[in-house]
């Protein structure tokens, strides 16, 4: 039942849009369907750190989520008979949970929504208890509950930066009073979420991204709160205008990505760094984004540095490292000297895109 709603869902976006760049975008923004975006366009999500956007991600569950629990406030504040029954707040913490787990169901059940259902659960459920839960709190029993259903979960990037980028989160915002500007809160969000995922993300791809901020100022409000509730809006109304716009909006971002992607120095690529460079890294950051009070907190960066400079192991002149790697059906041979690498692919190729070699 849960494949045919989500089969219903995506039908509208191939009749109006056909097979177009835009249709791949909106339906793994409204069912988490990746399978018509091009490979082409994750190495330019890659390349501008936007990845995390093409999924459904906690912003989306807690945006729909949200978006419900205000509207069953909104009705139920205005009949007082309910409000005698059950207080408007419980029952909008009910709607949120009903709304998150359907749009999770809806989604694929990924990670990064089965960590927002579960967070919007543990607060329901507090306030249903008349608890109060910390987010820090909140965020453990999450990955708890995470862990306990998916015991592999942890074996997918998508688990550690999910949850690695809330904790930054709450993290940055610990020693906040609400004096901030609000503009002000969100750049220092984007820089510790930058800057915060940079050690694990040159551990798990070999690459930073150094347009992220810039891109991502853009693209995240962009998609969250204009062009995913049109692309649900309109797998639910028949109007193909709806489905248009939004198709035209996600053109729009694709061209400013690739505008961001071409700068120069957009990426920073090297080698995967040892593990105990990223672990001195990690320490780095959550010195250098410590809340105000605590001394030297710009010496962070010094620990940051081993992982970020630390050169590749390479052959002496005049030998050849020889690297031989199992790809399934073929074999990959990696030659390398002191000055250059020559990889030899004999893998299979699929129909389509992507191939052995690259897919190892």
């Amino acid at each position: 039942r849960i494949e045919q709603a989500r089969g219903a869902v995506r039908d509208p976006f191939r009749r109006v849009l056909a097979a177009t760049s835009g249709a791949g975008i909106l339906a793994a923004l409204a069912i988490g369907y990746q399978r018509a975006i091009s490979g082409e366009e994750w190495r330019l999500f890659r390349r501008t750190g936007v990845t995390h956007l093409m999924s459904i991600s906690g912003l989306h569950v807690t945006l729909v989520s949200g978006l419900v629990a205000w509207l069953v406030a909104f009705a139920w504040r205005r009949l007082p008979r309910l409000c005698l029954a059950l207080p408007a707040r419980k029952a909008a913490a009910a709607a949120a949970v009903a709304a998150a787990l359907a749009y999770t169901l809806l989604a694929g059940f990924g990670v990064p929504a089965q960590r927002t259902l579960l967070m919007v659960c543990v607060v329901a459920l507090a306030l249903w208890s008349g608890r109060v839960v910390s987010p820090a709190r909140a965020l453990a029993l999450a990955l708890g509950a995470v862990v306990l259903a998916d015991p592999w979960a942890p074996l997918a990037p998508g688990f550690w930066l999910s949850f690695g980028a809330v904790a930054l989160i709450f993290y940055v915002a610990a020693g906040w009073t609400g004096a901030e500007h609000k503009l002000l809160q969100w750049g220092r969000i984007q820089w510790a979420v930058t800057l915060g995922l940079a050690p694990a993300a040159l551990l798990l791809f070999g690459q930073v991204s150094l347009v992220g901020p810039l891109a991502n100022a853009i693209a995240i409000p962009l998609v969250s709160a204009v062009v995913t509730p049109l692309a649900l809006l309109g797998a639910v109304l028949p109007l193909d205008a709806i489905l248009q716009l939004a198709a035209w909006l996600a053109q729009r971002l694709l061209e400013f990505l690739e505008a961001c992607a071409a700068l120069p120095l957009a990426v920073w690529q090297t080698r995967v760094p040892p593990q105990w460079s990223v672990l001195l890294a990690l320490a780095g950051v959550a010195w250098l984004l410590a809340p105000g009070g605590l001394p030297w907190r710009a010496s962070g960066i010094a620990l940051m540095l081993p992982a970020f400079t630390l050169p590749a192991p390479a052959p002496p002149p005049g030998e050849a490292w020889i690297t031989v790697l199992d790809i399934g059906r073929g074999r990959a041979v990696l030659v390398r000297t002191a000055g250059h690498a020559l990889l030899v692919d004999a893998g299979p190729a699929f129909a389509g895109e992507g191939d052995a070699g690259e897919r190892t």
